[in-house]
Order: C-alpha cells, then structure tokens, then sequence
C-alpha cells in the first residue's frame, strides 16, 4: 500500500537511510540539503507501493553516480537526474510512469524523489539493495537479468550521455571517466522493467523501513535510550563495537574512494578493534584477531556514538563511534545473489564468501 510522508517524517527517513546506508551516499550535510530542495518542491511525498505498481508499468531506477568526496566538495543537484531521465525517455521511447531508488542511503534516497516531484511521476517505496553498493552491477534487477542498458547519464547543465553495453561491468569501465568530464557526479537513470518485473527485482518497502529506524532511533534517545542500542534495537541489528575511531586511510582512484578504517574500542570494549573495508560503501569488518565480523550485503553501520548519523564522506580520526552489522534482506539468500560481491572481497583479499553477521557474531 502507499505510505504518506510529511516534513518530520522525510527526515527521519533520510537519517535512517544514513544509517543503513554503510557509509555510503555522499556526505550528510548534501543528504539534508537535497531533502531541503525535495521539501521546497512539496511539504508531503507519496511512496507508491510496490505492489500496487500496475504489471504493465514502465519503472526506471534513478540514481547519483560518482565519487562520495567529490559530491561532497561540488556538491549535487538532482536536477540532473531529471535530465537524465528525459533523456532515457527519448532514446527508448517509452514514458516512465514510476521510478524507483538504485539503493538505501540519504543521499541515494533523493534523486527518485525529487525526480518524481519535479516531473509528476510516482516514486515506488522500493530499491535495489537493501543498503548502499559501490557498483552498479551489484544489485537485486542484475539478478533477475533485468538490463541495465541504455544507461542514461546527465549533469546539472544537461550535458548528457546514454551507454550500450552487454556486461554491466563494462558500464563502470564507459561511465566512470565520462563522470570525471562531468565533473566527478552525474545523475543516472536506467533499469527500465515493466511493473510486473519491478514486483521480483525490486526491494519492497525501504523508504518506510528508514522512515520507522529514524524515528525509533529518534524517539529512543529522546527517552534517554544508549544511542548504539537504540540503532540496534530499531535495525534488528547486532552492536559490534563503540570506540574511537583512531585511523582512516582513503584514497580516490576512478572515481571510488578505496581504503579502511580503524575503530579502537572504548569501555567495554577496550582492548578491542574493528577494520573495516572500504570501496565507497563499507564492504568488509575484521576483528583485531583478523576475524570477519560482517559481509556485505549485511549492512556495515558506523555512525557517531550519540546516534548522529554518519557516511564515510563525514569521517575523521577521533571520533566517538559504534558499529552496527545489520541482517540483509532475505532476497539475497536466494540462490548465488550474493556471489556479485566477489569481485570486491577479491580486492581485499577476502576469499570465505558471504556468512550473516548473526552467525559471525553469535559468541561474541
């Protein structure tokens, strides 16, 4: 069924967005900012639910693409992606009666959105993941071989680019340096599927789903509630450690921010570490005996140890953190979904597949 959002609902789903976002999703600050221009197009958003999507429905994913640093130092308009869907729409010819969300996150959230608003379309209460991803193959409609080509760029002055491709791999290979001309960021809209292929591809319910975190998490602390247990508690989420964070090593290279950072633990939890993997969202945890501790597409949740949310564009050393591994959504456990991860563990190193952060942390 569709859900209805107001000014405080919106924003407490762009904070959970955050937090489940796994540090991915540009920068806070740009999150708020593009709810701020959302909010000055409507003071109420409605979610389309998924499975009211007529069968014979075209749906398209809209989406950000680039590099988080750079998004944050430029900044994004979602104005792009608008252009970027009338571009998709001219190359195919078909009007795109819903969009829908690449992924989770606060900045990933928007683009649908506001496209949505801005062109009078309707935006589905799905995404793609469950969470953030740094590739654009890897995603539930890749599973169910919907095709992501053409694939649709544009920036906020209407430079515009549409790819063609077999292998979505290649799409990072094409698109990543036509981002660079644009100026590190474009807005993308692809996937186009028919409702009935929107229904089996697509994750139900996200923006509802953040919504309801956001505002536990919110009415949680306002109750005097521990922030990380607040989090856990309204992500179903298992806490992992609560620290400092005391090192971050990042670099940008093709347009990802590639690196790791250190959690040193406080409190109870002295003593005791937390490496996570990063490839713009975070991929992979270990421990300080060089155990995992959460895989992708679990959510790896950092944020700051009074509840504000955090993505890694935000962070720096010496910051008081937790970290939350959050269970993925059950469609990822169905046959090797979870085997389109692979190609970034290899990156890292990391070679023992997918195991859920309730096994991997069910004796610590």
């Amino acid at each position: 069924m569709s859900v209805k959002m107001n000014r405080e609902q919106l924003y407490d789903m762009t904070s959970g967005a955050i937090i489940l976002g796994s540090g991915g999703g540009g920068d806070v600050k740009t999150s708020y900012r593009l709810l701020e221009d959302i909010l000055a197009l409507t003071e109420e958003v409605e979610f389309a639910g998924l499975d009211e999507v007529p069968d014979d429905a075209n749906v398209a994913i809209i989406s950000g693409m680039g590099s988080p640093a750079a998004t944050k130092e430029r900044g994004f308009d979602c104005i792009a992606c608008v252009h970027a869907l009338k571009r998709l729409e001219a190359v195919t010819g078909r009007k795109i009666d819903y969009v829908a969300a690449f992924e989770v996150g606060g900045g990933n959230f928007m683009p649908p959105v506001y496209t949505a608003c801005y062109t009078g379309i309707k935006v589905i209460n799905a995404d793609g993941v469950g969470r953030a991803v740094p590739e654009s193959f890897m995603i539930m409609p890749e599973i169910h071989k919907i095709r992501s080509a053409p694939f649709a760029m544009a920036n906020e002055e209407n430079l515009s680019a549409v790819l063609y491709y077999e292998d979505s791999s290649d799409c990072e290979l094409i698109g990543r340096p036509i981002v660079n001309v644009f100026g590190g960021s474009a807005g993308v809209a692809n996937y186009i599927m028919d409702g009935a292929a929107a229904k089996k591809a697509l994750v139900a319910g996200s923006y509802e789903l953040a919504r309801s975190i956001g505002e536990a998490v919110r009415l949680g602390i306002a109750a005097g509630g521990r922030p990380v247990e607040c989090i856990a508690r309204a992500t179903g989420g298992i806490e992992i450690i609560e620290g400092k964070l005391t090192e971050l090593n990042m670099k940008t290279e093709n347009s990802h921010d590639w690196g790791y950072e250190i959690i040193e633990g406080t409190g109870s939890y002295t003593g005791k570490s937390i490496k996570i993997m990063i490839e713009n969202e975070n991929i992979l945890a270990f421990d300080q005996d060089g155990g995992v501790r959460c895989v992708t597409p679990d959510a790896l949740c950092v944020f700051r140890s009074d509840g504000t949310p955090l993505t890694n564009a935000d962070l720096e050393p010496g910051m008081d953190v937790a970290f939350v591994g959050v269970p993925c959504n059950p469609k990822w456990l169905e046959g090797d979904a979870v085997s389109v991860f692979q190609k970034a563990f290899d990156h890292f190193g990391y070679k023992g597949g997918y195991i859920p952060v309730t096994e991997l942390n069910a004796h610590s």
